[in-house]
């Protein structure tokens, strides 16, 4: 299984009152509109095509919740990866301008959530979250039951209708757990104790 970005992703910028933060999201191949860059799509795993724009601008929308609302998604950029080892190519850029939607946090200072799903070809897919909203909990989720934010999320990333993948190709398609951890990476650099 391979491990790679190959042969598409989006790179998502958002920040926190803390600090910028970069996620990185594979997908499956992309049809590139030369002519006007923001309409080129993305191959759906029901092999119909989507707008990257579209696609993108739904799952992080379903991630608001799970944001307070000093969080800010700021922009995406489409990047073609056409051979394995090959440097990434941009090739389109759009503002997303998405701010979380959490009014009444408790803790998200340096807290990561990692969500991890089974792929089609039995591979691991994980979308991870910096300085999100702790919920005061901490526990691992290990079902989507009771947990309607993480659901539309597992809705948008998993939907024959998108192209989300993960790092061996496959689609993600079973949910495995959710945990919250205080990546200790950002606490040195919040120079919190």
């Amino acid at each position: 299984m391979t491990s790679s970005l190959f042969p598409a992703f989006i790179k998502v910028e958002y920040h926190s009152a803390y600090a910028p933060h970069i996620m990185l999201l594979p997908t499956r191949e992309i049809d590139i509109d030369a002519g006007t860059p923001e309409d080129s799509t993305i191959l759906a795993w029901d092999d119909s095509q989507i707008n990257w724009v579209t696609m993108v601008t739904a799952l992080i929308t379903e991630m608001l919740p799970l944001f307070t609302i000093t969080v800010n998604f700021d922009r995406a950029t489409l990047f073609n990866v056409p051979e394995l080892e090959a440097d990434p190519q941009p090739i389109s850029n759009a503002t997303i301008d998405l701010p979380g939607s959490d009014a009444s946090p408790t803790y998200s200072q340096a807290v990561q959530l990692t969500a991890t799903w089974r792929t089609s070809l039995f591979g691991i897919s994980k979308l991870v979250l910096l300085d999100m909203e702790s919920s005061g909990s901490f526990d691992k989720i290990i079902s989507l039951s009771g947990q309607p934010a993480l659901t539309a999320i597992n809705d948008e990333w998993v939907a024959d209708t998108n192209g989300w993948a993960g790092r061996d190709n496959g689609q993600p398609n079973v949910f495995i757990s959710a945990t919250k951890t205080l990546n200790e990476k950002l606490r040195r650099a919040y120079h919190q104790a």
